[in-house]
């Protein structure tokens, strides 16, 4: 997964209205509209699931990837969304027992290794990496004002690439894979046509509708809708950036350079860790 540092989160929460405005603007929503629609839930029906239910995140204390704050930012990004929630008084076994103890409906933790969300009522595990994915690419599409028969080039062929490659095909939208191990995108473009539903034929998909970039250059140059999943920074620079560009990015740091940032003002989707927790929970409502 991603690491996430200490700057990354800090003052995420008490910012959480404010980017809720930044949402309505870029994409007429805000972070529960999109989670909703990311999920493919009514927000009235994501409302009344949300009644009586309670989230407990468990502070995980061991291996690499520990960050101090990250339980409390997670709870307070449910909070935000209306979910009742609270962060157990001890991590790992001992955390996730709290939870159980205390009648927690939903269950979040993450390791070095995954995020993920437990619905203990009905067994459902979501992953965010894939539910990242899925809320940025809704974010993209929003944005874009529909991705059917659009060009996207996905940089990235990670946990986060792949779901996301996934749910832009689900979307009508033709995919460029490009990632600095080529085997990478290979694999994945024959993951996509392995997995292509019976009205899509596998050889279409490979050959029309999913194709590998070996160059990085030449295509920024060609698309004009980017998803950034990669943990790069600064790939995508301002002369990359045309008055057409829209960019979704979860990869941590974001892959921009400042200009690029700059001449993108009100067509990039970013942030750390908003956009994959709320739609972690609303696909965790799932019956």
């Amino acid at each position: 997964m991603t690491r996430l540092t200490r700057a990354d989160i800090a003052g995420l929460g008490p910012d959480l209205p404010a980017y809720d405005g930044q949402l309505r603007t870029l994409l007429g929503c805000d972070l529960f509209g999109l989670a909703c629609r990311a999920a493919g839930r009514s927000e009235a029906r994501a409302r009344r699931r949300m009644a009586g239910l309670t989230a407990a995140v468990v502070p995980i204390d061991s291996g690499q990837g520990i960050l101090p704050g990250f339980a409390a930012t997670v709870e307070q990004i449910l909070r935000h969304l209306a979910c009742p929630s609270f962060v157990t008084s001890c991590g790992d076994v001992a955390g996730l027992a709290e939870a159980y103890e205390r009648d927690a409906d939903l269950v979040l933790l993450a390791d070095d290794y995954r995020f993920i969300a437990l619905a203990l009522r009905t067994r459902r595990v979501v992953d965010n990496a894939a539910a990242t994915a899925r809320g940025f690419v809704t974010g993209l599409e929003l944005m874009a004002g529909g991705l059917r028969g659009r060009d996207v080039l996905l940089l990235g062929c990670g946990a986060v690439g792949a779901a996301a490659a996934a749910a832009l095909l689900e979307r009508g939208a033709t995919v460029g894979l490009f990632d600095l191990k080529p085997e990478r995108a290979a694999h994945l473009q024959g993951a996509l046509a392995a997995g292509a539903s019976d009205r899509v034929r596998s050889d279409r998909v490979r050959s029309d509708r999913v194709r590998i970039e070996p160059e990085l250059p030449q295509a920024l140059a060609r698309y004009r809708l980017l998803f950034d999943a990669t943990p790069a920074a600064g790939i995508i620079t301002e002369e990359h950036v045309s008055a057409e560009t829209l960019v979704a990015a979860p990869g941590v740091p974001l892959g921009l350079t400042a200009g690029a940032t700059c001449r993108l003002r009100g067509r990039l989707l970013h942030d750390p860790l908003q956009t994959g927790v709320a739609t972690m929970l609303m696909e965790a409502l799932r019956p």
